[in-house]
């Protein structure tokens, strides 16, 4: 595994931990979590050549039975799952910079027409989500008003945005990034990407980029900007809350 932050590792096996150890293997770890809300009552990650974690609400381990039964394995879970109506959403890709490339990235200089946005750019962003379609704003998920947002820029133009949101109340900067149709392929969501990030780190904070696990175009674009992968998450689907 590449050398990530401490952040990372510690967020996440403390996240996954649990108030009662169902079943613990090399390979598989199933935990009972008294403290899960309903949109996170199922959570699964599964880390890279590591061991797959789970954390169940108590409420759902009750509907499980889990007292009279074992779960050893996902697929297994996944089978009394959907006995019960329930099921998982589809897992994510979570990306994190190894401690070498966020090295790279705070020693990379500054790229022209690329810069923070403010709400002096509310105009030019007003006119990127017009030209914008729905669906493409939804899954991105870019606002002026997070925490961070940067732009390239052709012209006068916002061609490509990009914004940060701090993520469940922790250090993680959450990247939402959106490129228009006639400028994709030309590296503005790469280079947009950096620089947010940079000032993310310089600021303390820990850069993270989800995707889909069958969005080929936005797991290149992490592949291009040095990301590794860390883990695959995965929630319950929100059809079961």
């Amino acid at each position: 595994m590449p050398d990530f932050h401490s952040i990372v590792t510690e967020y996440w096996f403390k996240k996954m931990s649990g108030d009662v150890q169902h079943f613990e293997n090399e390979s598989f770890c199933l935990a009972i979590n008294n403290l899960l809300d309903e949109s996170n009552s199922i959570m699964v990650l599964g880390v890279v050549n590591g061991k797959t974690r789970v954390t169940l609400s108590s409420k759902v381990a009750e509907a499980l039975m889990l007292s009279k039964i074992e779960i050893t394995n996902l697929e297994q879970l996944e089978v009394y799952l959907a006995e019960k109506k329930l099921k998982l959403h589809g897992p994510d890709n979570l990306y994190y910079f190894s401690h070498q490339n966020q090295l790279k990235l705070l020693n990379e200089s500054d790229k022209k027409n690329i810069r923070p946005l403010t709400s002096e750019d509310k105009n030019a962003f007003s006119q990127f989500e017009r030209l914008a379609s729905k669906d493409d704003l939804e899954n991105a998920y870019v606002e002026l008003e997070h925490w961070l947002v940067y732009g390239a820029f052709e012209g006068q133009q916002l061609v490509c945005a990009a914004s940060m949101y701090d993520w469940d109340n922790t250090q993680f900067a959450d990247i939402g990034v959106l490129t228009l149709d006639p400028f994709r392929g030309k590296g503005y969501a790469k280079k947009v990407i950096s620089a947010m990030s940079k000032k993310a780190i310089q600021l303390g904070y820990e850069p993270q980029y989800r995707t889909q696990i069958d969005n080929q175009a936005s797991i290149a674009l992490a592949n291009s900007l040095g990301l590794s992968l860390f883990a695959k998450w995965d929630v319950i689907s929100p059809d079961c809350k």
